[in-house]
């Protein structure tokens, strides 16, 4: 079952244009939870997307909506780990 080349665009231009809201959302949330209840919950949502990636194979909407949330599940973990390194590490040795 191929998936039709305009549902799979969509699912990554709706993706880009969510990804910038989402980034400056976990970074407001960072100062409030910290990085091991954000990372966990994205964790947590990574795991349901694989689960739900499957049975989304057969409807290419769903199939969309899935790549949708897991490339802001990307997002989430590429905004994360720059400061959680600087952190860690400090900014001589985490840059």
């Amino acid at each position: 079952n191929n998936v039709h080349p305009l549902i799979m665009w969509g699912g990554f231009g709706i993706s880009s244009l969510i990804a910038v809201p989402f980034r400056i959302y976990l970074g407001m949330t960072w100062d409030k939870f910290g990085f091991k209840h954000i990372f966990n919950g994205l964790m947590v949502f990574n795991l349901l997307i694989t689960i739900t990636a499957w049975f989304s194979k057969n409807n290419d909407w769903c199939f969309m909506v899935t790549i949708m949330f897991s490339r802001l599940v990307m997002n989430g973990i590429f905004t994360l780990f720059p400061l959680a390194v600087t952190k860690t590490f400090g900014m001589k040795y985490g840059t």
